[in-house]
């Protein structure tokens, strides 16, 4: 799976301990803050988040996963 979200402006709060460290350079090579996310070339479902809820973005990842046959939610 795939997801696109727009960055946070100035690299401002980091969530998680492992990404304020990476920040701090401690990390080396961290996806997203060191070293560039690549989106995978072969990814089953792609969810653009950008602007949109959780459950919309949701809807996506149910919607492609059901058609790509991994779910069936009858």
């Amino acid at each position: 799976m795939s997801a696109q979200a727009s960055s946070r402006p100035n690299g401002t709060h980091c969530a998680t301990s492992a990404a304020r460290k990476a920040r701090r350079g401690e990390i080396p090579e961290f996806t997203g803050i060191s070293s560039p996310y690549e989106e995978p070339a072969d990814a089953d479902v792609r969810v653009d988040t950008t602007g949109r809820s959780i459950d919309e973005a949701l809807e996506d990842v149910i919607a492609g996963l059901r058609e790509a046959g991994y779910l069936d939610l009858a």
